[in-house]
């Protein structure tokens, strides 16, 4: 498999999320402002980490990296991928404790993590870049528990 089948739908994922937190930073904006903020934020990280991947892919077309060795599990993707839109879908009309519920969710999604982890064991340039990824998931699942007891806790 190459870098670009395989970068792709991890892509995906995280303009899924971006769209996702922007869509409830605009939901908080006037209602709470420091939630909004906080989402907003979540967005701009999504955009980085959809950068550090298109970084993947444009390292991945000048190496000619193959990834031969990897196990794509596309149907753990596609359904990550399903439960992102639905969530997306589904924002406008949740509370605040449902969004962090629902953004905690997606944040430790399966399929994304379990590509992380395949991507992980096969090359070591993807893998850092990865391994970062994950590390910034778990920040952002942290921030989202932080919030939620700044409001009283989780739903």
């Amino acid at each position: 498999m190459d870098v670009q089948a395989f970068v792709r739908p991890l892509e995906q994922i995280e303009a899924g999320m971006q769209t996702l937190y922007e869509t409830l930073a605009t939901q908080f904006a006037t209602t709470d402002p420091p939630a909004s903020s906080v989402f907003c934020r979540l967005a701009f990280e999504e955009r980085s980490h959809m950068a550090k991947l298109q970084y993947l892919r444009r390292l991945g077309r000048q190496l000619g990296s193959d990834l031969a060795a990897v196990e794509l599990d596309r149907a753990a993707l596609d359904a990550e991928l399903a439960r992102i839109e639905k969530a997306v879908l589904g924002a406008p009309s949740l509370s605040l404790h449902e969004a962090i519920a629902t953004s905690l969710e997606v944040e430790y999604g399966a399929g994304e993590l379990h590509g992380r982890l395949a991507i992980a064991q096969s090359n070591p340039e993807l893998a850092a870049v990865l391994v970062g990824l994950k590390g910034e998931d778990e920040r952002h699942a942290k921030r989202l528990v932080a919030l939620a007891q700044d409001r009283g806790g989780l739903p």
